[in-house]
């Protein structure tokens, strides 16, 4: 809530060390995916594709439009 970032690293989180980690109300806690993992990269490739093919779709269908009606 004031602004303040924590990491904690997995294997600090699980182990029983004295130091206390307190989540007040509020809080965001953020946990990132793994970086190895290739379909996530494959999915986020495929959806970029997707949306730029669309696009153009869409500019190419408007274009034909305005041209047939000049």
């Amino acid at each position: 809530p004031d602004g303040t970032t924590q990491e904690i690293k997995k294997n600090r989180f699980m182990s029983n060390s004295n130091r206390e980690i307190k989540i007040y109300p509020g809080s965001i806690i953020f946990i990132p995916r793994e970086r190895g993992n290739k379909s996530i990269l494959a999915t986020q490739t495929a959806q970029a594709y997707a949306t730029i093919l669309g696009n153009l779709g869409i500019s190419l269908a408007s274009l034909s439009v305005l041209k047939d009606n000049d």
